[in-house]
């Protein structure tokens, strides 16, 4: 057996390693590389000790080759004279990062864990220069901290390993960091528990035992219950990037949904009592009791949402979130009927029932969608509906909405505030939406998107919010939208179009009762063929002061119209002012950009013309 090995010495007296590599391997040497790179991958340890061992004949002063050697030793669980190997490639190059790994990991193996400790020292302060150096520098760091908790040295552990740690970033580096912070009684060690069931460590793994003291911990208790797996696909599937942004929806895999018959049990009166305030919790627990008692699977779900609601903190958030989530999933069709076999639509919940709907049957797939639409709003969950937006819809050949529309103006929806209809995947200029008597007088935002919009009076006295979205608005539809009173309106967005598709000729003198709603604080007029009219109306006007976001974009505004903003800069200045995709010159744009802070340009059209088809 080999004398202790005084590393930081070795590192001293380290020649330089020659440059030269690649030119003194030759291409029989790469090969040889590669080969022992996928006999590594392969697990074909007597191949790779072999092979390794042949090529120290003839290349004896790579630290590489007697790195391998030492790697396949260790694997055929010949640990002494895999230590010795490690010894020697490091030997040959004392900065080596896999011989470096290999000595590390064999002194833990073979009990020399000073040996252990004292050849990761040196490198604490490496920079890895690629994929390779970073998982063999975290490989040492892992081994370093098993070392310390066998010599009693996790207080300097903690000291000299938490910053490279934190700057690596390595998941394989989590799980040991978080033993070393349970050893030290550190709270971080929270945080890198979480880090590290997040990368997919086992649960198991935590029965390690340098966890002893925090087993009745009720936060460690808490990590350990969490469905790691299913938060992980949460993410994925909603693009968010933080467990801190995930609500219990994003839980839902549309595609499992289980089919079933849809539960119609209900009681009247308590559903009268949510009525009258829907937002007293207490009326939905009554309401929960009731489905208990009854034996009512809907009880049990509605209990599961409170959960979620009450949930304090992270820990609890994700439980009740799994929980709430695989109940929905199990009763699928008893929750939702026909819904389930639209994974287009989405629901949005609250003390379990359906506050939002996005009902989207796709334009592809045979079917009658207000027949659907009708079935599904019948169902005792969707009863305190709030918020219903209509997307894509089958169409033949064009699209239109008018069985749809046939169910609104039929089913009485006494809480919808927000209605949204228009097409999501499909072409816009070839949808119809024909929508004469929409009468939900509580609705508080009205969305109308299509090629092809007719509309007649707009009869909505609590509107908030409007907007009317095509790439043909005609002179009747733009005549009920001045003529609409809305007293509280805040919010109103027109889109005008093309003249080839339906649209009027505007020049911007028709904008006049538009101009005069003194409740607006949001102005949008897109799309529109006279965007350097409506500058000019606009200052013609007294709307602006009032205005706290004005939004022009998608239309044809040129260096005139741009002109007469930069001109009346102080009119505009107060204003959040989106001007993208329109047509304003390179060297106009910059001039826009240096004198309002708040003006978004995006991009801009080489032409000026409207966007019928979006």
């Amino acid at each position: 057996m080999r004398p202790r090995i005084g590393w930081r010495a070795i590192v001293a007296r380290a020649v330089t390693v020659r440059r030269a590599r690649l030119v003194r391997w030759g291409m029989g040497f790469r090969e040889t590389m590669v080969e022992l790179a996928k006999l590594t991958s392969a697990q074909k340890w007597q191949q790779l000790h072999d092979k390794a061992l042949a090529a120290m004949t003839e290349h004896p002063k790579e630290a590489d080759l007697a790195a391998y050697v030492s790697h396949a030793l260790r694997h055929l669980n010949r640990l002494e004279e895999s230590w010795e190997w490690a010894v020697r490639a490091t030997e040959i190059d004392p900065t080596n990062l896999f011989a470096i790994n290999r000595v590390s990991l064999l002194g833990n193996l073979t009990g020399r864990f000073q040996e252990a400790w004292d050849v990761a020292m040196p490198v604490l302060d490496r920079e890895p220069q690629n994929e390779h150096d970073l998982q063999n520098l975290a490989t040492t760091i892992v081994n370093a901290i098993h070392a310390a908790s066998k010599l009693q040295r996790i207080p300097e552990a903690v000291t000299l390993l938490t910053p490279v740690v934190e700057r690596l970033g390595h998941t394989d580096l989590f799980f040991n960091t978080a033993c070393m912070f349970s050893l030290a009684g550190d709270d971080r060690i929270w945080r890198y528990m979480a880090k590290a069931l997040e990368a997919g460590k086992p649960k198991t793994s935590f029965a390690d035992s340098d966890f002893d003291a925090q087993r009745g911990n009720p936060r460690f208790v808490a990590l350990l219950a969490r469905d790691w797996a299913a938060e992980t696909a949460a993410l994925e599937r909603t693009f968010k990037k933080a467990r801190e942004d995930l609500v219990p929806e994003d839980f839902i895999d549309r595609e499992k949904l289980e089919p079933g018959e849809a539960n119609m049990e209900r009681h009247e009166e308590l559903e009268a009592a949510i009525d009258a305030n829907i937002d007293d919790v207490e009326a939905y627990a009554v309401y929960c009791d009731w489905l208990q008692g009854r034996g009512n699977p809907r009880g049990d779900f509605i209990l599961a949402s409170r959960r979620c609601e009450q949930a304090r903190d992270e820990d609890e958030r994700m439980l009740a979130y799994v929980d709430w989530a695989a109940k929905l999933r199990a009763l699928g069709g008893t929750l939702l009927g026909p819904l389930v076999e639209w994974p287009h639509s989405y629901t949005r919940w609250q003390h379990g029932f359906v506050r939002a709907l996005t009902f989207d049957t796709g334009y592809a797939d045979p079917c009658n969608p207000g027949e659907i639409l009708a079935s599904v709003l019948a169902l005792p969950a969707f009863r305190f509906l709030r918020s219903l937006s209509i997307g894509d819809v089958y169409a033949k050949e064009e699209m239109n909405y008018d069985s749809v529309v046939e169910t609104l103006t039929k089913i009485e929806l006494p809480h919808l505030r927000s209605l949204a209809i228009g097409p999501s995947d499909y072409q816009m200029s070839w949808t119809h939406l024909h929508a004469p008597e929409l009468r939900h007088p509580k609705l508080e935002s009205l969305v109308l998107g299509g090629g092809n919009i007719t509309i007649d009076t707009l009869d909505f006295p609590r509107l908030r919010s409007f907007a009317i979205q095509t790439g043909g608005l005609g002179r009747k539809e733009f005549d009920a939208v001045c003529k609409a009173d809305w007293p509280l309106l805040e919010d109103l967005e027109i889109w005008f179009g093309d003249p080839e598709y339906g649209a009027d000729d505007y020049t911007g003198d028709e904008l006049g009762p538009i101009l005069a709603k003194r409740t607006l604080r949001r102005l949008a007029l897109k799309n529109a063929e006279f965007t350097d009219g409506i500058v000019l109306a606009l200052l013609q006007s007294r709307i602006l002061p009032q205005l706290t976001e004005l939004d022009l974009s998608m239309g044809t505004m040129t260096d005139d119209g741009a002109n007469l903003i930069l001109e009346n800069a102080a009119h505009f200045g107060h204003l959040s002012l989106c001007l993208a995709w329109n047509a304003i010159s390179e060297p106009t744009v910059g001039l826009l950009q240096r004198t309002l802070p708040n003006v978004d340009l995006g991009k801009q059209k080489s032409e000026p013309y409207v966007s019928v088809g979006e």
